[in-house]
């Protein structure tokens, strides 16, 4: 059967078909990973203009493939789509700062270059890691367009859903609320307290994300819009301000893409000028949460206080926030294998075990002396910095096995994130979809942390609604996908 007969009803591919087929897309990414593949090899040693600029060149031309790939088959076309929202955020951690210098903002990126030696060698690593992901995501046909709805569902299992949607979102909010009630007033955004407000923090996040998420399927399904209650919007609009007043940027992302996924994959596709408009918002956002979290005081006023006397703000700070993580890339090709060996796993495996709840307590014996990439590069810069160095995913991928691991990881990450995507779409079962609609903004997200927290902020999610369908008896999946 041809991808037309496959796709819902409405979705249709261009008269002649795609601009730019699926075989051809593969041909020129393989022939861009093999090129990236050739240069690493004769990376320099120095700052070089000329190989940076084929670095960035080689990452640019991946994203515009992508794009106009998406753009060029099936109509109407939905923008808010993972492998988009990861590639740019890919691009701009990845890939800003090289791009600034070329450029000629030299005084910034010296804040960020932890040895100048390496920061080709870096780059194209990141350029083969991002075609990995995208041959790996693009490799599996795909045959869904958009979710065929299912009629498993029907309206008293939509009510108990949307029941179990204000149940779930209101404990959310409860725990959220409690984790500002424990936490110190003086407390900076990094610091969540010991383990347990550490955990009311993010069932409190979860609990929120979940329940709009569901709130937002059941309202599709019986409304054909999206609907989840006067007091869940304005809860959610208090919710999102509290937590950018607080410094907290991850969370407000997860709430919102979230909600949105859901909306987009349920109700109204998201246009290419809605979703640059997003984007650009989003940066700039960022931009003014940077500064104000560092406010003396968790306030309103304070924020406020410590956004008008900041003379760092710019329409590029929120880019330069996220794009400053791409240091601790270079600390791990620097210090990596010259300094430390690779951990052969040691890390992923150990952040597979506290996505487990309370496995840090119940196995200390079974996690190593640095718990996650995260804590390693803490340690290589200031171990007493106080909100971490954080990571990036090429960095975390990197330090296990080096270029080979960053290639593999990447790949099957694209194949996974495919999956996941046809699955839900196939089958429209509950859990799918709640699965996919909580891996965009992990996708988000995912690419300044470790690799694997994705098993924690889509695993856990998945398990509590699995807990809550069963509790009230929810039907998950229709009885058989669609072929």
């Amino acid at each position: 059967m041809s991808d037309i007969q496959l796709s819902a009803p409405g979705a249709v591919v261009p008269p002649g078909g795609r601009t730019l087929g699926r075989g051809l897309l593969l041909v020129m990414l393989t022939v861009g990973m093999v090129m990236a593949t050739v240069q690493l090899l004769f990376a320099p040693d120095h700052l070089s203009p000329v190989y940076i600029s084929g670095c960035v060149f080689l990452a640019l031309v991946t994203c515009i493939l992508m794009i106009v790939y998406r753009a060029t088959g099936f109509k109407p076309v939905n923008w808010l789509s993972v492998e988009i929202i990861f590639i740019v955020m890919l691009f701009l951690v990845h890939f800003w700062y090289p791009l600034s210098w070329l450029m000629g903002a030299t005084a910034s990126t010296d804040k960020v270059w932890i040895n100048e030696a390496i920061v080709c060698k870096a780059t194209m690593i990141a350029a083969i890691g991002l075609i990995a992901f995208c041959i790996g995501f693009h490799l599996p046909r795909d045959r869904f367009h958009v979710i065929r709805r299912a009629s498993y569902l029907d309206g008293a299992a939509l009510f108990k859903l949307k029941a179990g949607g204000n149940i779930v979102f209101f404990v959310g909010m409860f725990f959220a609320l409690l984790f500002l009630i424990l936490r110190p007033s003086q407390a900076r955004y990094y610091e969540t307290g010991g383990y347990s407000q550490g955990l009311v923090f993010v069932l409190g996040i979860m609990g929120i994300q979940m329940g709009g998420l569901l709130l937002t399927i059941a309202g599709a399904r019986l409304y054909g819009k999206w609907r989840i209650g006067t007091v869940a919007k304005c809860v959610s609009v208090l919710y999102v301000l509290m937590a950018l007043i607080e410094g907290y940027r991850s969370p407000v992302a997860l709430v919102v893409l979230t909600v949105a996924a859901a909306y987009s994959e349920y109700i109204k596709h998201i246009s290419f000028k809605k979703i640059v408009v997003v984007i650009v918002s989003a940066l700039i956002v960022l931009g003014i949460v940077g500064v104000g979290r560092h406010a003396r005081e968790r306030s309103l006023s304070g924020f406020m206080s410590a956004v008008s006397e900041s003379k760092e703000l710019s329409w590029r700070s929120g880019i330069d926030s996220l794009g400053a993580s791409v240091n601790c890339l270079y600390l791990a090709v620097d210090t990596v294998p010259s300094r430390y060996p690779f951990f052969h796993g040691v890390l992923q495996g150990s952040q597979m075990v506290t996505a487990i709840p309370w496995s840090s307590q119940l196995f200390p014996w079974a996690l190593p002396e640095f718990g996650s990439s995260s804590i390693f590069f803490t340690w290589l810069k200031d171990p007493n910095m106080g909100s971490g160095a954080g990571s990036t995913i090429i960095a975390d991928m990197y330090i296990e096995f080096g270029t080979p691991s960053v290639f593999v990881e990447m790949f099957l990450l694209g194949m996974m994130f495919k999956y996941i995507q046809q699955k839900a779409r196939a089958t429209d079962g509950l859990i799918w979809n709640v699965a996919h609609a909580t891996l965009i903004p992990t996708a988000a997200i995912l690419v300044r942390n470790q690799t694997l927290m994705l098993l924690r902020d889509v695993g856990w999610p998945v398990v509590g609604v699995l807990l809550m369908t069963w509790v009230m008896g929810i039907p998950r999946r229709a009885a058989q996908p669609r072929p």
